[in-house]
Formats: structure tokens, C-alpha cells, sequence
């Protein structure tokens, strides 16, 4: 894959695919189930580690710094699974 400058951020791709109109619809419990299953869809390296540590911190609320774009991808599909329970 090819990415151009024209490209979606990882917050524009993940509100698209969960059709959250807003940013602060991200983060919100009731969008959790939809953000989740966009979150899947991402790939991880279409983006770098900084853009997934910034998603995973912005939705989390807390501060992360994973190693890798994998690392950062599950702890978010992590974060969203525990948060409905």
C-alpha cells in the first residue's frame, strides 16, 4: 500500500469506518462497540507507532507508548473490549 500525503489521519479512517461524526465520539461508551470492530479493519502499518500511541492515549484517556503498531492496535482493541463490561 502506498501511502500519499493526501491520506486520511488514523482518527479520520477510525471515525469513517465507525461513522462517529465527531472526534469526542470516540472515546464515549456508546460508541465503544462500533469503534471496536473499525479498529480491527485498520491496518497497523498503514500508520506509524506515534499516530497509534496517540489514538490508543486520546480514546484510553492515559498516556501510552507501545512499541510497535501491533502492540498499540490490540491494547486498543483491548481497551474498547474491557470498557463494555
Amino acid at each position: 500500500m502506498v501511502m500519499s500525503g493526501a491520506s486520511k489521519s488514523i482518527f479520520d479512517e477510525l471515525m469513517l469506518l465507525s461513522e462517529c461524526q465527531y472526534l469526542s465520539d470516540l472515546p464515549q461508551p456508546h460508541s465503544r462497540d462500533a469503534v471496536r470492530e473499525a479498529a480491527l479493519k485498520l491496518e497497523e502499518d498503514a500508520y506509524s507507532v506515534g499516530e497509534w500511541n496517540e489514538l490508543v492515549s486520546y480514546i484510553s484517556g492515559e498516556r501510552c507508548e507501545y512499541e510497535n503498531s501491533c502492540e498499540a492496535k490490540n491494547a486498543l482493541i483491548e481497551n474498547l473490549h474491557t470498557g463494555n463490561e
